[in-house]
């Protein structure tokens, strides 16, 4: 799995925790892309991750992994470019979107 993936970005190490536009800038600096409509964000949380990610432009695609209490939710949820059971099944999504 660790091909898939071109960078990542821990928010224990940056100063801003998910949904906040600076984690996801965070992590565009870590790809070198200072354009994130060329950047997917895949992520379990639809208010954290992809909300977050389309908040800086990013694409998110979404893996409805986490079965998450109702305290752990955000305000709304977010509308993924995609969803995902699998890793495996982004790549061809991606290519699409080339």
């Amino acid at each position: 799995m660790a091909e898939l993936i071109d960078a990542e970005v821990d928010t224990s190490e940056v100063q801003w925790t998910k949904p906040h536009p600076g984690a996801f800038r965070a992590a565009l600096a870590a790809l070198g892309q200072s354009e994130p409509c060329r950047a997917v964000f895949v992520g379990d949380r639809l208010w954290d991750d992809i909300h977050g990610a389309h908040q800086v432009g990013m694409r998110a695609v979404f893996v409805p992994h986490s079965d998450l209490p109702d305290f752990q939710r955000g305000l709304v949820d977010g509308q993924p470019d995609a969803t995902v059971q699998r890793l495996a099944e982004l790549l061809p999504i991606v290519d699409g979107w080339r």
